[in-house]
């Protein structure tokens, strides 16, 4: 279902979902088309709200009910322990030189006592840790870690005001499934370092805010590499059925363009197909770029 909007900000996830594939990015963020929540986001929700009540209330059966929370308040700080106003933060702020703001909700904030330090922590749940768990290397370009971590440094989060250097970003992760394993990833930075950072991203929501304006799905380069990643891509069918190629020819050289937009995919089809193909069967030419899109890909 379409629930067409004027795109004015992102967040990490959509920086994340654009680096991933535009094209889904902007049936999701820019045209609505977002699915109903599954059992894995249901379940992620209630995780989440059980480790809430038990940081802000504690008290009597302070402990989660379900496993996975339970199991993860090992690596959090004690119940009660922490004010409500560094719970479930959420932020808006506009970086130097982007062009819309960048929203957010933080889950934990801990201080260190007269100030000086920080550390924010975000709750994750995997069916699998040892799939999901980042090390330091991928958080330190990780937009999540990036911009949760500068909303804190410029003094975003709730009236806490700018807080100080060296500031920690960590992911709690519970596994899901008996024996509900936990595991901590973090990266510890400066301003320097969130300042560049975040300056790259700024590469990547400057390109949304020129894709926002698009006219239909089809005009917005796909990733076909990324159609298979976090149990398949709704959109792939779409896809495939925009692209006039036969479907396995199509398949074959999905993961040899993974940033071709259609009009390059079908290039790049017709070349490979050109030493075997007659001349009574010529090879597909590119679609123009002035080609309608397929039917149901228009805004509405």
């Amino acid at each position: 279902m379409s629930d067409l909007r004027a795109w004015a900000s992102t967040s990490p996830s959509q920086l994340s979902a654009f680096k991933l594939c535009a094209r889904k990015w902007w049936r999701e963020s820019v045209n609505g088309e977002r699915r109903p929540s599954g059992p894995a986001a249901e379940r992620g929700s209630l995780i989440h709200a059980q480790l809430e009540a038990y940081l802000e209330r504690g008290g009597a059966g302070a402990l989660p009910e379900h496993g996975t929370a339970r199991a993860m308040v090992r690596a959090l700080p004690p119940a009660a322990s922490i004010p409500r106003e560094q719970i479930e933060v959420d932020f808006s702020f506009t970086p130097a030189g982007w062009p819309v703001p960048v929203r957010g909700r933080v889950d934990l904030i801990e201080l260190a006592a007269g100030g000086g330090y920080a550390r924010i922590t975000d709750h994750k749940t995997a069916i699998n840790i040892d799939a999901s768990q980042k090390g330091e290397y991928e958080l330190r370009a990780d937009p999540q870690a990036l911009l949760y971590s500068h909303a804190a440094l410029v003094g975003a989060l709730g009236d806490l005001g700018p807080l100080g250097e060296p500031l920690t970003f960590r992911l709690v992760y519970g596994e899901t499934g008996a024996p509900y394993r936990v595991a901590v990833s973090s990266v510890t930075w400066g301003a320097a370092d969130l300042v560049e950072g975040v300056e790259a991203l700024g590469e990547a929501a400057r390109a949304q805010s020129v894709l926002a304006a698009a006219p239909a799905w089809g005009e917005v380069a796909p990733n076909y590499s990324a159609c298979d990643r976090f149990g398949g891509c709704p959109f792939l069918r779409d896809c495939r059925s925009a692209v006039v190629a036969p479907v396995v020819e199509v398949q074959g050289l999905m993961s040899s363009t993974p940033s071709s937009s259609p009009s390059d995919f079908l290039a790049a089809l017709a070349a490979r197909r050109a030493p075997s193909t007659s001349a009574t069967a010529p090879a597909p030419a590119p679609a123009s770029s002035t080609s309608a899109p397929p039917a149901g890909a228009t805004k509405r």
